[in-house]
């Protein structure tokens, strides 16, 4: 990818983080058509398309980003994340399972998992995924959301 394009991508990648999802698209349309192809730059345009609600293109970007670079486990972990804001949590645990497979030092990608699962009352692979999770970062115990995923899981491991 040419340095412009890396230059644009990254000033996407930060407009996406900054919730500006609309300019973040204005910035992937001055992409080269060869940078436009990439696997990050049909990443950032998933998550761009997602920001803007435009879902069926989110899609179309995350699969075609996987579909260019199945082992890259961001893309799992982002289209996981994607996939359970549309309540669709069975895909959603299917897309987290292949970015931890992808690479199993992903603590987010388990947080999430874990997260999903517990979501589907999985108890056991909820309690094994959030202890892989803690143990890859110690500091995701003070997260907010996985002390919360903790004690929901602790409340409904008692209730059995």
């Amino acid at each position: 990818m040419h340095q412009s394009d890396l230059g644009l991508l990254h000033q996407a990648l930060g407009l996406v983080r900054a919730g500006d999802a609309a300019a973040a698209g204005a910035c992937l349309a001055q992409l080269s058509a060869a940078a436009q192809a990439h696997p990050d730059a049909l990443y950032v345009a998933a998550l761009a398309a997602d920001g803007m609600g435009r879902f069926d293109a989110a899609e179309h970007c995350f699969t075609s980003a996987i579909a260019a670079a199945p082992a890259n486990p961001a893309y799992w972990n982002g289209y996981g994340a994607f996939l359970a804001r549309q309540q669709r949590l069975g895909d959603a645990i299917a897309a987290l399972r292949r970015a931890v497979a992808a690479a199993p030092g992903h603590g987010e990608a388990w947080s999430n998992l874990a997260l999903m699962l517990l979501d589907r009352l999985d108890l056991a692979e909820a309690d094994a995924a959030l202890a892989r999770a803690e143990a890859l970062a110690p500091a995701a115990q003070s997260n907010p959301a996985l002390l919360a995923a903790r004690g929901a899981l602790a409340q409904a491991q008692g209730d059995e």
